[in-house]
């Protein structure tokens, strides 16, 4: 599952599309990327490209849901098996 963040106020006006039940759509190309970027993004988002001739438009990024690093590595402390003060 990939968590993705697109800005809005960066796709053309030109590439969105009404289909026929009125709602607007855009096509957008997603991979993956090399390495994690600073930010923990794994991913990247364009615009689809028409023809080569087309300069790349990236919009956004993601991150890999599965394979996130959580934000806090600390470990959580296990139960020993003795009792504790709980009534349960």
């Amino acid at each position: 599952m990939l968590k993705l963040s697109i800005c809005l106020s960066d796709i053309p006006k030109e590439k969105i599309t009404t289909a026929k039940n009125g709602k607007k759509y855009v096509t957008l190309v997603v991979w993956e990327n090399r390495e994690q970027d600073k930010y923990g993004n794994t991913h990247s988002v364009q615009m689809n490209k028409e023809n080569k001739e087309e300069p790349t438009k990236y919009v956004g990024n993601g991150v890999d849901y599965d394979k996130r690093k959580p934000a806090d590595q600390t470990e959580t402390p296990q139960s020993s098996g003795e009792h504790d003060d709980l009534p349960f």
